[in-house]
């Protein structure tokens, strides 16, 4: 059992990522394979910096993630429609299955989702 422990161990950067809850798109603008995600920081000076995370593919699991199946390769789009959406992930409505239940049979609306 520890073999097989240890070939399934996925390393992810944990530093180089953010938890996020899961939204479904009630726009229906997002494709199948597409994420919306646009994240706040705060700047030295005290404001917020909002920044859309586009025009790349970003890793998706829920944690504990426990299979190599429970991660997903989505493609970040900017999409103006969804711009009200901050500190949260987007997920497309359309498609065969919601990516959200791929990902160790998540919520589709409201769990929590860890991104790269």
């Amino acid at each position: 059992i520890q073999r097989l422990r240890d070939k399934t161990h996925i390393p992810l950067p944990m530093d180089d990522g953010r938890m996020l809850y899961g939204v479904v798109d009630d726009t229906d603008s997002l494709n199948y394979g597409e994420v919306f995600i646009q994240i706040s920081d705060e700047t030295s000076n005290g404001e917020e910096k909002l920044e859309t995370v586009s025009d790349r593919y970003v890793i998706v699991t829920r944690m504990p993630c426990h299979h190599p199946g429970d991660i997903r390769v989505l493609r970040a789009v900017n999409n103006p429609r969804l711009h009200h959406l901050v500190d949260c992930i987007a997920f497309p409505g359309k498609g065969p299955r919601p990516h959200s239940t791929e990902l160790s049979g998540g919520d589709p609306d409201g769990g929590e989702y860890w991104t790269c």
